[in-house]
């Protein structure tokens, strides 16, 4: 996968440390996603997508991004999920929670809330029209 250059950044702000939203919160500069699809892998469980908290984290914990898509992926004999986001660009500011603290985030960013714990991965990348993703972030964690 080739690296584009792009304008603006996705950066890790911190754990949720609030119940629905314990995980990573990360925020995705708007420009980023003009007219593109965000697509959120993950290791940290199937189970995830049983119990719906993909969805309650993002929407109600985040700013700006709707969940579209759930499934089921392998990736390197690894069972992972890929979310697939679509941007709400009308979407209000809102105050999250980093660090079971409520703040306001950058007025020019969607935020994408997690619910995960345990040790694992994610992989940010934005999908465009004609199904091409770029990679925006990744890290791994080890949170219990």
């Amino acid at each position: 996968m080739e690296q584009k250059k792009l304008q603006g950044k996705a950066k890790f702000l911190g754990w949720g440390f609030v119940s629905g939203a314990y995980g990573p919160v990360i925020s995705i500069t708007r420009c980023l996603l003009n007219g593109c699809k965000l697509v959120m892998w993950t290791d940290a469980g199937i189970w995830y997508m049983e119990n719906n908290d993909i969805k309650e984290a993002a929407e109600n914990f985040g700013v700006g991004l709707r969940l579209v898509e759930l499934r089921e992926v392998n990736r390197n004999n690894i069972e992972a999920i890929e979310a697939i986001f679509e941007p709400i660009p009308e979407a209000a500011q809102r105050s999250i929670y980093v660090h079971g603290i409520r703040r306001m985030p950058p007025a020019n960013a969607y935020v994408l809330a997690t619910d995960f714990a345990g040790e694992f991965g994610i992989l940010l990348y934005r999908e465009d029209q004609n199904g091409e993703r770029t990679f925006l972030w990744g890290d791994d964690y080890i949170f219990k």
